[in-house]
């Protein structure tokens, strides 16, 4: 494999990563949200604190632009 090759698949392979860390994250606060939803009870989460977890991971930039 070429040098460029492997830096490429690098690339792939950390953006992979960050994103399956984002959906874990993703997954665990829907849960809680419907947890509350189930005791009648106001969502834990909102859209604002699932663009500060995709921030976090380096999905998005501070606008709520795709960095992928």
């Amino acid at each position: 494999m070429e040098y460029a090759e492997i830096k490429a698949l690098e690339n792939i392979l950390n953006t992979h990563s960050r994103v399956l860390a984002a959906h874990c994250e993703c997954l665990g606060m829907n849960a809680e949200n419907m947890w509350a939803a189930i005791a009648n009870e106001n969502p834990v989460y909102r859209s604002q604190d699932y663009y500060k977890m995709m921030e976090k991971w380096g999905l998005i930039d501070k606008d709520r632009n795709s960095l992928i």
